[in-house]
């Protein structure tokens, strides 16, 4: 069921692929036999990917929402704009010391940006697993300051979904992923 999802939904590709092949072949045998079978095999194909692009445009699934919610954190945190960050994270939300609350890991993340002079970070997610209203994450973050190049940090990030929303309810450093300067697959 979730590869249909997947497919439907979120890499509807393939799909179009073979819904081009099917166009391809019904356009070939149209032009050259111009009967009803084939003029309506053109249009099934053509309907249906109309149809897939329709729902894969209007259809917003929970890994595209976490998915654009890595990418927002990622955008608030290059420009400096903590309090974009803040709505992603849960009023329930534990971490490790030394930030195990919201408001701790909201001061945590503060200082950081302005105590290392991060000039850049990507988000880049490893695996996600989603089941019902929570999800687990790993992750690599690639922070960039003025003085460091490259340091990479790998988490293990868990979500919660609350009033249709995904936020960030524990992070922890991972030790499964990789150690920091290795490179990511």
């Amino acid at each position: 069921m979730e590869s249909i999802q997947t497919a439907l939904f979120e890499e509807p590709l393939t799909i179009y692929i073979v819904l081009g092949i099917i166009a391809i072949v019904g356009l070939v045998i149209f032009r050259r036999q111009r009967t009803r079978k084939s003029a309506r095999t053109l249009l099934f194909a053509l309907a249906s990917a109309a149809v897939v692009f329709a729902i894969s445009t209007l259809v917003v699934t929970d890994r595209e929402q976490i998915r654009a919610a890595v990418d927002e954190i990622g955008l608030a945190i290059n420009s400096d704009n903590v309090q974009a960050v803040e709505r992603f994270i849960d009023d329930d939300f534990s971490a490790t010391s030394p930030y195990s609350t919201r408001a701790k890991a909201i001061h945590w993340i503060k200082r950081n940006i302005k105590q290392y002079e991060i000039t850049n970070v990507t988000l880049k997610i490893l695996s996600l697993d989603i089941t019902n209203d929570q999800a687990e994450m790993q992750i690599i973050s690639d922070v960039n300051t003025k003085t460091i190049p490259l340091m990479r940090f790998p988490w293990d990030v868990k979500w919660t979904k609350r009033s249709g929303q995904w936020r960030i309810l524990n992070v922890s450093e991972s030790t499964s992923i990789l150690k920091v300067g290795q490179k990511a697959p």
